[in-house]
Parts: structure tokens; C-alpha cells; sequence
């Protein structure tokens, strides 16, 4: 079955997100594991990437149709012996490298903006985990009523 261009976008996001290793220059080696919209990681599968999708608006534009779709990309990690402040930075830095900048993540993407990211909480002493996020803005278009084609 075909994929729509929203569908590529989002594998092409996917994609990307496998690139954020320390072998590729990444302070972090979340790429290992990506994932797309799973709420529940187990710790043992960390570091990890989340991709998630989010509603999008829309507007007619010459027989085209002009999408802005919302995603939000969230990075976890083992805080080990580090500072999760320090991590959290790490991270966030490795996700705004990664993806602010769209037309070198898929020829489907007009603009990519990235919007905020940081920490949504800090963990509590004692806690193993921490997560970044980014939010990204992400405009594309198709051809009216045909999310397949441009």
C-alpha cells in the first residue's frame, strides 16, 4: 500500500532520529532505539528516540494543499553517573542538530522550524532516567485532495 507524503515525512523523521549516535559525532547514543508514538519504554531499552506526530493544519493554496504538521521528538537516557541538567542539555542539543533544518531529512519537507524543546521536569534524586524534548514545526504540501501526490 502506498504511504501519503505525511506518512514519508514521518519515516523520513524516523530515519533521522537512527543517525543520533556518538560514532556520527552525537554526544548521545539515543539512535539506537527509535521509536514512533510509544508511550511506555522499559529502561533496559534505553537510550531511545520517541517520534511523535501531531495534528496538523491545513490551507488551500492554488489546487494545492498546504500542511503544517506539529511533531514533537522526545529523547531518553540512563542518567548514570552524570548530572541529569548536563544530560538534558546534551540531548537537546544532539535533537536541534539532528533535525532544525528539514530539506536535508526528506525533499517532501518546505520548512522545517524548530519551535522549543529543553526538559518538560527535571527527575527526582534517585531516579534513572531523564528526557529532552524538540518541538518541530513542519510544512509541506500536496495536491488538493490527494495526500499522496504533489
Amino acid at each position: 500500500m502506498a504511504k501519503s507524503i505525511r506518512e514519508q515525512i514521518i519515516d523520513a523523521l524516523l530515519t533521522r532520529a537512527a543517525t543520533i549516535t556518538t560514532a556520527n559525532g552525537y554526544n548521545c547514543g539515543m539512535g539506537s532505539n527509535v521509536q514512533w508514538a510509544v508511550k511506555t519504554i522499559d529502561p533496559d531499552d534505553l537510550p531511545a528516540v520517541i517520534v511523535w506526530p501531531q495534528a496538523e493544519e491545513a490551507t488551500r493554496e492554488y489546487g494545492n494543499t498546504v500542511a503544517v504538521m506539529l511533531v514533537r521528538i522526545e529523547a531518553l537516557d540512563m542518567i548514570g553517573t552524570g548530572a541529569p541538567g548536563q544530560l538534558v542539555e546534551q540531548m537537546l542539543a544532539d535533537l536541534i542538530t539532528a533535525f532544525d533544518g528539514g530539506a536535508a531529512i526528506s525533499a517532501y519537507i518546505e520548512d522545517c522550524k524548530y519551535m522549543r524543546g529543553g526538559a518538560d521536569d527535571y527527575p527526582e534524586p534517585g531516579a534513572e532516567a531523564v528526557a529532552a524534548f524538540i518541538e518541530l514545526e513542519i510544512k509541506y504540501r500536496t495536491a488538493a485532495g490527494n495526500p499522496y501526490s504533489q
